[in-house]
């Protein structure tokens, strides 16, 4: 009896000592910032525990960062993505650094760019708060009181402690000049999608309403229901459940200036809808006549036609009823095709010529600008009539584009971004309201 006894005891110390070492273990992942279900933190007694209870040490020397002049993916893309790949490659070295961020000669800041060098910087103090390496950071603003309104409500000071000088260059009632929208999803929570593009919408009609516009309601539903498509498109040609999509909104109410950019990293739209796996083989006909109308002349002028093929592909997935999940007439899924062609179309019903309006999107090594230069035409094919918007004068596909619209980048974005711009202007509002019904005053 006694020596079962102590047997016991000493199965019993040591299944203690495996534990306290099994939760040690567990206990570091969690400081280093790991994961850990929620049975596994119960069984040994972890549940109050998170990195935030790490003790970080803190760095000792500074590196700095100045952002560009004009860090705006639609107004200046090429600087913009430099901008974001050199920083991202800057700050994969091993050693840590504290980071002065200057916004000194920055006069124009869009929302998409600002988004993604904020998830770098993000990324990188996370990183090394999981090696237990506390980031510093502080920075200057900028010389316009717009910019720093923006800084201050929306990028890395509304997320991250970062001590900034000149902070009299704010104005202080800036809250109330400005309309916010930061949504992030991924396929993990279904209702993600549907939770955003309705948000997005009523971020739209909220904007309309501070001039005194109201759109009707069944315009908003349509927007809705194309910005729910962009989504899951995301969601699909991503390559990775797990990815994260993002949808924002910023609003300038001195300027009436709507701001709306939807992200998402992955696939980019060429490779998605190039995929003979995925995408139908209607629309892949459809689109390979264009690029092989295209090849010839473009041969001759270029030496990059590979890789302006992508240009091409992108240009063909703004217009109706191009798609990688493009089925048959009469089956679901045949009107897939119509989120990007029902956003541009709702922008240009409420746009101002006379504004500055205007819509990028990014993906891979192309970036399509819409500014409405070339307006968005109904053709026939056979008994079919379809939106199409196309760069050059003739209106033709098979034609060569405009190369200030359709452009060929020299910097890649592993992604998709969709970013725009534009006006709300009552006076011209009021006017299209009383001409076509579609809208109403307040």
């Amino acid at each position: 009896m006694k020596k079962t006894k102590n047997i016991n005891i000493y199965y019993n110390l040591i299944s203690n000592r495996e534990f306290r070492k099994v939760r040690s273990k567990l206990k570091q992942k969690i400081y280093r910032g790991s994961y850990l279900n929620k049975d596994l933190r119960i069984r040994y007694n972890l549940v109050h525990y998170s990195p935030s209870k790490l003790k970080l040490y803190l760095v000792k020397d500074w590196y700095g960062i100045t952002v560009p002049e004009n860090f705006c993916l639609i107004e200046d893309h090429e600087a913009s993505i430099k901008f974001l790949n050199k920083v991202r490659k800057i700050l994969e070295f091993d050693k840590p650094y504290n980071l002065e961020i200057s916004h000194l000669t920055t006069n124009n800041i869009g929302l998409g760019a600002s988004f993604l060098f904020d998830s770098i910087i993000k990324t990188y103090e996370k990183k090394w708060a999981r090696k237990k390496r506390k980031i510093g950071l502080r920075g200057n603003f900028s010389g316009s009181r717009e910019v720093n309104n923006f800084l201050v409500s929306y990028g890395l000071l509304y997320d991250l402690d970062i001590k900034y000088y000149n902070a009299n260059k704010v104005d202080k009632d800036y809250a109330s000049k400005l309309i916010t929208l930061k949504i992030t999803g991924s396929q993990q929570n279904p209702d993600a999608n549907s939770i955003a593009s309705h948000r997005l919408a009523n971020y739209f009609q909220l904007c309309f309403k501070k001039v005194g516009i109201n759109i009707e309601e069944d315009a908003i539903k349509k927007i809705e229901s194309a910005i729910s498509e962009i989504i899951g498109n995301a969601e699909e040609h991503c390559g990775n459940p797990n990815s994260e999509w993002h949808v924002l909104g910023f609003f300038n109410k001195d300027k009436s200036i709507c701001n709306f950019s939807l992200i998402n990293y992955g696939d980019t739209i060429y490779e998605s809808l190039s995929n003979k796996n995925s995408t139908s083989k209607e629309v892949l006909e459809t689109v390979e006549k264009v690029i092989l109308s295209n090849a010839s002349v473009w041969k001759k002028i270029t030496t990059n036609y590979d890789e302006y093929k992508e240009v091409l592909w992108n240009v063909m997935a703004l217009q109706d009823g191009i798609s990688s999940k493009k089925t048959a007439p009469g089956t679901e899924g045949s009107s897939r095709g119509q989120g990007l062609m029902e956003m541009l179309s709702f922008i240009d019903m409420i746009r101002n010529k006379d504004d500055n309006n205007k819509i990028a999107i990014i993906s891979g090594k192309s970036k399509i600008l819409v500014d409405y230069e070339y307006e968005i035409i109904n053709k026939m094919y056979g008994e079919t009539e379809v939106r199409q918007i196309i760069f050059n004068k003739e209106q033709e596909l098979h034609n060569l584009q405009d190369d200030s619209k359709a452009i060929l980048m020299s910097d890649k974005f592993q992604g998709t971004i969709i970013t725009g711009s534009f006006v709300i202007n009552k006076t011209y509002l009021t006017q299209i309201i009383a001409n076509n019904g579609k809208s109403k005053n307040n």
